[in-house]
């Protein structure tokens, strides 16, 4: 069996690493969306807020006062709850892209390292196939003498 040249076995390496880039780009991408549905939930809790703050009732009894109380405090908590999701979205999401730069740095390397690998050995090829031409040329000369 050939021994596999040093370019081809970096390009196949190359091609492996940019499979696992695209799939980490594939988890960040997910992060982000989930990072922004969750936000989207936050926004909306925290209008709905606004909005129940701003009908709050003038004159009522003290149980429908109470109660409006107990309403408010809940959803203060479901927002304070919400906010920590958002957190802990926002560091999966700092997480994924460092897990995505770190994938895309070593695919950027072994490319560059193929093609580099590429080059050094068309240039060798180059130079055997000048070497074998001026053998030939060389024979001939001699031959003629």
């Amino acid at each position: 069996m050939a021994k596999m040249k040093r370019s081809s076995r970096l390009e196949r390496l190359a091609a492996l690493t940019r499979l696992k880039e695209d799939a980490a780009a594939r988890q960040l991408q997910k992060a982000r969306q989930s990072l922004s549905r969750q936000n989207a939930q936050l926004d909306q809790l925290e209008q709905y807020r606004e909005e129940y703050q701003a009908n709050q009732p003038e004159s009522a009894s003290i149980s429908m006062i109470q109660n409006y109380r107990d309403f408010c405090s809940s959803l203060g908590d479901a927002i304070e709850h919400q906010s920590r999701r958002c957190e802990a979205e926002s560091a999966r999401v700092t997480d994924a892209l460092g897990e995505w730069r770190g994938r895309h740095q070593r695919t950027e390397a072994i490319s560059s390292a193929a093609a580099s690998s590429r080059e050094q050995e068309r240039v060798i090829d180059e130079r055997r196939q000048n070497a074998i031409v001026d053998d030939i040329v060389t024979t001939r000369n001699i031959d003629r003498s």
